[in-house]
Order: C-alpha cells, then structure tokens, then sequence
C-alpha cells in the first residue's frame, strides 16, 4: 500500500510538472503552429510514399505549407513596422473571435427563417445546411443575391403557394442586410480602430518587446539548423560527462549580458521601484473600487501621511536639540578660551616682572640689582 502511495504522488507530481510546461509551452501561439506544421509534414510525408495515398499526401502537403508561409509572419516581428502590424493583426483577430458569437447569432437566425420560408418542402440533408449558411455568410461581404430574395414561385416545384409568407423572406433579407452590413461591420471595424490606437500609442514598447523576445529565442537555439541539431546535442552531451569526469562546473549561462555602471544601475533601480510601484497602485485600484473602500484608502493615505509628518517634526525637534547642544558647547569653548586668554596674560605678566635679569654694558650685575638681592 505503501508502494502505490509513493507510485502515485510520484506520477502525480511528473504529471503536474508536464502539464505546467506544457500550458507555459502554449502560451506562445507560434509554438502550437509550428507543432501542428511538422506534424502534418510527417503524415504527408508517410502518405506519399505509399502509391495508394499519394495524392492524399500532395493534398497534405498543399494544406501544410500555408503553416510555413505563416510562419514568416514570426521573423517579421523584428521589423520595427511589419513587427507592429503583426502585433496588430493578432489582436484584431483575437477581438474578432470574442465579435463572432454575436454574427453567427444574427446568421443563424436569418438563415433558419429565411430558407424554412422559401424551401418549406425540402427534405433535411447536410446539402441543405450548406446552402443555409452559404448565401447569408456571403452576403455579410456584400454579395446581395438580389435574384433570390424574392424569387418566382413556378421556378422551383419546393416553394408553396405564393401567398404563405413569401413577402416576409423579403423584408426579413432587408433587416438583415442593413444590420449586417451597416451596424455588425461598422461595429467591428470600431473595434479594430480602438485597438490600431491602443497599439500604436506604445508602438516602440512593443516594437522592442518582440525584437527582444525573438532574439532571446534564437540565442537560446542551437548554431546549426535542424535536422543538424543533432550534433549540437550530442556536443552538449560529451561535454557534460566531460565535466562530471573531471569534477568541474560548467556554466550554461546563454543569456546576454549587458554590463552597466554604479550610476546607471541605480537609475534603473529607481525605475523599476516606480514601475512596480505603479503596477501595485493599478491592481490596487482595480480591487477597490466601491466607495467604501475609496474612503477606506483615503483614510489610510492621511494616516500615512500624518506619521510622515509626525516623523518629520520629530526629526526637526532631533536636530533643533543637537543644534543646541552645539551652541553650548561652543559657548563653553568660547569660556575656557577667554579663561586661557586670561591665564596667558596673567603668566605673562608674571614672567615680565619675575623673570627678567637687566645686564651693564660690561656684562656686571647692576648695583640697585645687588641691593636688591
């Protein structure tokens, strides 16, 4: 029991390691390409070498290159305009897909009506679906079918009588033209507008962000071009049972460097402390937006504020004491100096008249000095 215990936390634990690199993996959209690319290569190409599956496998192939054509799409982000207007595509489809719930809603609705009413008789068959969906997709690029929006009833054996709602198939396609092609396609065009806008308003940022993305891809990558990686691994290989040998450390360091000052690093110190700073005050915000926690935020910011005060007083009474301090003691230097001032005068003095010997001209003792001594 205790086997199968430590068996599954084992393959529980792989399986979630695999699937965090994989999800990390997909999170790029090229990668996901690029896997469904190769393998289409490799079933086109066992399809083509069997005689009885090679068209099958020149139709695979005719299918598989448009993934390669694509793909280009990839180098041109380094581009500083082509780069931009890659960025902005993969956007535009991405608000494309979100808009498309709302166009199949209104396609499918019109097409539902519109083809009960004309074709009341038709029996069901995946043909009849086809058609269903061909002529009001069509008409969303402004292909009208202006001969089958109110068709003759003798032309077709599957209309009814002319009376049952065959009027109603007109003025359904007119409501659906004008929606479809004034406000869906107006509205759509809106979105792709506000997003060419949001891109181009940080076009460098972005222009430098994928120029730095594809160039780390590439650094990381082996020299050669598949399929001679296999040297490249093999290389790696030998290179690092050489080191477990020889008991030494490799270093697989492939990032590049970028060597900077004291000064600049701490400018960009500074500047990401403001980046993260404003990043934090964003996510703040985007939790606290009721009013509650508006006030709550303001009480907290006149708290913050008011201890910066309290600190800074506190800091200005510090200093105004120290200041003080120094006054006192320059004033004492100042006593003890006119204190040694009047000692030095008093010595002075003393040696002047304590310590003076008056000599004659012919180097003898003076008399009143004898008389004195």
């Amino acid at each position: 029991m205790l086997l199968i215990l430590i068996s599954y936390a084992c393959s529980h634990h792989v399986f979630c390691y695999f699937r965090q690199k994989l999800s990390v993996w997909a999170q790029h959209w090229w990668n996901p390409c690029e896997a469904v690319a190769i393998i289409f290569f490799f079933i086109g190409l066992f399809l083509r070498l069997h005689p009885s599956s090679l068209h099958d496998g020149r139709l695979i192939f005719c299918v598989n290159i448009v993934f390669w054509f694509v793909r280009i799409l990839k180098i041109l982000a380094v581009n500083k305009y082509f780069g931009l207007l890659v960025t902005m595509m993969g956007k535009m489809l991405l608000d494309t897909n979100k808009f498309m719930f709302i166009i199949i809603v209104i396609l499918l609705s019109f097409a539902t009506c519109h083809r009960s009413i004309l074709h009341p008789n038709r029996e069901p068959s995946w043909a009849f679906i086809r058609e269903m969906f061909f002529k009001p997709y069509f008409m969303l690029f402004g292909e009208v079918f202006a001969e089958s929006i109110l068709p003759e009833c003798d032309k077709d054996t599957d209309f009814m009588t002319c009376q049952i709602g065959r009027w109603f198939s007109f003025v359904q396609t007119v409501i659906y033209l004008f929606v479809s092609n004034f406000i869906i396609i107006n509205v759509l065009l809106a979105l792709y507008n506000n997003r060419f806008d949001e891109v181009s308003a940080v076009s460098r940022q972005v222009w430098m962000f994928r120029r730095f993305r594809v160039v780390m891809e590439y650094e990381k990558k082996p020299v050669l071009p598949p399929p001679l990686t296999v040297f490249c691994h093999v290389f790696l290989l030998f290179r690092h049972f050489h080191h477990k040998v020889h008991g030494t450390e490799a270093s697989y360091d492939n990032d590049l460097k970028l060597f900077l000052d004291h000064d600049v690093q701490v400018c960009l110190g500074d500047f990401e402390e403001e980046c993260l700073d404003s990043y934090l005050e964003e996510q703040e915000t985007k939790l606290h937006r009721s009013n509650d926690e508006c006030i709550r935020n303001t009480a907290d910011k006149v708290d913050n504020l008011y201890e910066k005060v309290k600190d800074i007083s506190q800091e200005r009474n510090n200093l105004t004491s120290d200041i003080q301090g120094i006054e006192v003691h320059i004033r004492k230097l100042g006593g003890l100096t006119n204190q040694m001032l009047s000692h030095s005068a008093t010595i002075h003095r003393f040696m002047g008249t304590n310590v003076q010997e008056p000599l004659s001209i012919s180097g003898l003792p003076d008399a009143d000095w004898v008389v004195r001594e």
